[in-house]
């Protein structure tokens, strides 16, 4: 079946109201955990001189403490 012979309606019905920005609410969950955990460790790293494999450990063992220290320093 060629592009073309898709009905319109089908096409509007099944298309996100714009593909560029639509994000999937577990996906942005997801980025965002990744942004964190990447902020939370330059934090440890710049500012309590951890080693990167320090940081990331402290990280994924204290989240909400580290979370809450670097919110405390006004870093986040």
């Amino acid at each position: 079946m060629r592009l073309s012979t898709i009905p319109l309606y089908w096409v509007q019905r099944f298309t996100p109201p714009n593909p560029e920005t639509f994000m999937d609410p577990s996906q942005y969950h997801q980025e965002y955990r990744a942004y964190m955990e990447f902020a939370l460790q330059r934090f440890l790293i710049e500012q309590r001189d951890f080693t990167e494999y320090d940081a990331k450990t402290k990280v994924m063992q204290d989240f909400e403490e580290v979370e809450r220290e670097a919110r405390e320093a006004g870093y986040l």
